[in-house]
């Protein structure tokens, strides 16, 4: 009974040290580090993307080599990720494990979609703080398994491989994080920039807020255009005729204008012959 009370005691003690996964990573460069020595990183020895290239743990000083960065998109299985090197342009390699026996390094593989190529993490801590513009502790304490062989990683504060252990034998890693400059989404569009880049924005902005606030805003050429047609509409009300229309009335008034020519000189024509047959009526009864 009382070993029973040690067992039960002793995976209540394991549950609450892993007790998180991290969410995503989702926009973010990783860089791995050795708990509590956080310049020595996971590392892809040598800097160069090949195949089988050994994964190490190595000190690049303060701030993470280009070799120690990675990429960590999520699986369509929830908490299931790959390791891609962030120096791979065509992201075509990971991190994997080619061997199912204990002790075995990690190494650079084509990424091929195995499970040998995917990794869970179980962390102390989650989510201390995400879209850092600096490198910042995101996820403490975790141990980081293999889904393809169950194994776990282990490293160490020196120059060393990284292998694969019983994962009750294997390391705590950190995991160190920073927003990606290339990712733009609402969550994280007020992260994505350095701080100079940060500082020119909010210039920029204070500027175009200081100059809104003491000069009338500018008005587009076009827009001039139609609030003066509009107004030159308004001051001038009346039928606006096309060219069309326009000739039509023309013609119509030319045609109007030459009936009443011609009837007026029907007119004459008719009284002037009534005139002279009036007169030679009278010639004749006088005569």
């Amino acid at each position: 009974m009382f070993v029973s009370h040690e067992i039960i005691i002793l995976g209540f003690f394991t549950a609450s040290v892993f007790s998180c996964s991290p969410n995503n990573f989702d926009g973010n460069f990783i860089t791995i580090s050795f708990a509590g020595a956080n310049n020595w990183r996971i590392n892809i020895a040598g800097g160069i993307v090949q195949q089988n290239a050994q994964i190490i743990t190595y000190n690049s000083g303060n701030q993470p080599a280009p070799n120690e960065i990675f990429m960590i998109p999520q699986q369509p299985t929830r908490g299931v990720f790959e390791l891609l090197p962030y120096i791979s342009f065509y992201q075509d390699y990971v991190i994997g494990m080619p061997s199912v026996n204990a002790g075995d390094t990690f190494k650079l593989q084509t990424r091929d979609d195995s499970n040998a190529q995917k990794f869970t993490f179980d962390c102390n801590t989650c989510n201390i703080q995400t879209n850092s513009q600096n490198w910042t502790p995101y996820h403490t304490s975790c141990q980081i398994k293999n889904i393809g062989f169950g194994f776990c990683m282990i490293g160490g504060d020196y120059f060393t491989n990284v292998n694969q252990t019983y994962c009750t034998t294997a390391s705590n890693w950190d995991l160190w994080g920073r927003i990606s400059p290339y990712i733009t989404n609402s969550t994280t569009s007020s992260n994505i920039t350095n701080s100079t880049t940060s500082s020119n924005i909010t210039n920029s902005t204070t500027s175009s807020n200081i100059s809104d606030s003491t000069t009338p805003p500018k008005t587009p050429a076009s827009s001039i255009s139609s609030i003066s047609s509009h107004s030159n509409m308004e001051e001038t009300p009346g039928v606006q005729l096309s060219p069309g229309e326009l000739v039509g009335i023309v013609v119509g008034s030319c045609a109007v204008t030459a009936l009443i020519a011609l009837l007026v000189y029907w007119f004459f024509r008719r009284r002037q012959k009534y005139t002279m047959d009036v007169d030679r009526v009278n010639v004749q009864v006088h005569g």
